[in-house]
């Protein structure tokens, strides 16, 4: 069930309904029946068993995890690894597969392995992680085991969040997904807003971006009908899509869940606005990043720094013995976050190795970039400056996340290598308006993407914009909500015969 369907939409409504009609010491069953059904629906009996399966092994495990005192960190490390061995064997089966058939004929074996097609159960990517971060805490002692299975189950299956996240952690959730919240009329008007600014990120934005990027990379993934300036400008459509698709699915997620009064984490902080990648990164999938850094580089990094600091510092010297073990631990979360967005060399590179080789190498050098800064007396505090550091920036990523729209590795090298053909004259003579898109829907998309870039620059210096817009004036604050529901009702693409392109972020 698509969360931009109809069905999604009175699903919401009924849950929502039935929430505020019960007693509030009982109304947490609501979502907790709605996750159930919803999943039910949404993958079947057999997939639904997996889910709640692997939910049990959790919540079982980490009760004996915090039972322990002796065995408490083989216990973790057994239940942890079990269920990272789940996630593999549903996500990248096929590509481990593959990988070692490679291997196997590179060394002269004959012999090859084969994987069954095995579907993978909803939004697996998401909710195993937070359900081994779940087992991590317990067994750090950050807090005792939850005694509830209902309520671990709820944790993992709430269904606002289940397909396309953000990533939650069970301490900061259990404060408000198992308490029944009373009906308020502000988070209730602040949800369906978040819900249709996202519907407009989505049907207004992203799916006429899909368009301009499916057209220039074409049935290969590699842009074989184009190049130069049109191959860099489908690079940045698709790095566009991909923000709005995702920041759309995300403001459709927390707008639901904030009308049943339950506040989800943030997944973006104007991303394009950074100087660096990895402040882009801090602000990209930002409940990802959290995940990551907590629960692979840091246990990597303090044990790689445990085992092999002191070696590393007799015999390299002691600024060595601080960069090399942060240095691997980084080379872990950045190839774990590409493996995570897909079982393929593409991801791997486009997500996790390329970011490493730019930040790490950019740490490296920084003494290199001081100095020229100094000799020519640049000032980093000026307008100018920033406006560089920003596209540096944003050139940077959409160099690399191409990659992930290609059909292959070596198909987004060809990709790029066909922007080396200039040919600015494109921007005059109309090609524009051939890839897909007429006059009208190019200009809607131009329009609607300069609006998006006005709110966001007005959310970087005051805040929330819901809660500027409930300061206003009844007339202007309805005005802007009624704007917003014709705009997406009258230019979003929809309808009977229409098909919205999946979230990219749900195939992840």
């Amino acid at each position: 069930m698509s969360i931009i369907a109809f069905g999604f939409f009175a699903f919401v409504s009924g849950a929502v309904l039935l929430y505020y009609c019960l007693p509030v010491s009982i109304r947490w069953y609501v979502p907790l029946t709605a996750s159930l059904a919803f999943y039910y629906i949404a993958c079947g009996i057999e997939l639904f068993g997996v889910m709640l399966g692997l939910t049990v092994l959790a919540f079982a495990g980490a009760k004996i995890i915090d039972d322990q005192t002796k065995h408490r960190a083989w216990l973790a490390g057994c239940v942890i690894g079990l269920l990272a061995l789940m996630l593999v064997l549903f996500k990248d089966s096929q590509f481990i597969v593959d990988n070692a058939n490679r291997i196997f004929a590179l060394t002269g074996t004959r012999n090859e392995w084969s994987m069954p097609d095995v579907l993978a159960p909803l939004g697996i990517s998401y909710w195993m992680l937070m359900l081994i971060g779940y087992v991590a805490d317990v067994a750090w002692l950050k807090y005792p085991a939850e005694q509830n299975i209902l309520k671990v189950i709820l944790f993992t299956c709430y269904f606002p969040q289940m397909t396309l996240g953000p990533f939650t952690r069970y301490d900061e959730m259990k404060e408000v997904l198992f308490q029944g919240h009373r009906f308020n009329a502000d988070n209730f008007c602040h949800g369906l807003q978040r819900i249709g600014w996202g519907l407009f990120k989505k049907l207004v934005l992203a799916e006429r971006l899909a368009v301009i990027v499916s057209t220039v990379y074409g049935e290969g993934g590699d842009g074989g009908a184009f190049k130069g300036i049109i191959i860099i400008f489908g690079a940045v459509c698709y790095v566009l899509q991909l923000y709005t698709d995702f920041s759309g699915a995300i403001d459709i997620v927390n707008g639901t869940s904030q009308m049943f009064g339950i506040t989800l984490p943030e997944n973006f902080q104007q991303p394009f606005f950074s100087q660096s990648l990895s402040e882009i990164w801090r602000r990209w999938h930002m409940t990802l990043g959290f995940w990551v850094r907590d629960y692979v580089m840091y246990p990597v990094q303090r044990a790689l720094t445990t085992r092999l600091g002191k070696p590393v510092r007799k015999l390299l010297g002691k600024k060595a013995g601080k960069q090399i073990p942060l240095y691997l631990s980084m080379l872990v979360t950045w190839f774990t976050v590409g493996l995570w967005h897909g079982g393929s060399w593409k991801y791997i590179c486009a997500s996790g190795l390329f970011f490493f080789t730019m930040i790490v190498g950019g740490m490296m050098l920084q003494p290199l970039f001081d100095r020229i800064k100094s000799l020519l007396r640049i000032d980093e505090n000026v307008w100018s400056w920033k406006l560089f550091g920003r596209l540096r920036s944003f050139a940077l990523f959409c160099l690399s996340v191409s990659f992930g729209r290609a059909d292959s590795l070596m198909a987004g090298f060809a990709f790029w290598r066909r922007a080396l053909n200039w040919n600015p004259w494109v921007l005059f003579d109309g090609t524009l308006f051939k890839l897909g898109l007429d006059g009208k829907d190019f200009w809607v998309m131009v329009l609607g993407l300069g609006l998006l870039l006005g709110v966001s620059c007005s959310q970087a210096k005051r805040g929330s914009m819901r809660e500027w817009l409930s300061r206003q004036n009844i007339v202007f604050r309805w005005a802007a909500l009624l704007g917003l529901c014709c705009v997406v009702a009258i230019l979003g693409l929809y309808g009977v015969g229409y098909e919205p392109a999946e979230f990219i972020y749900g195939g992840f």
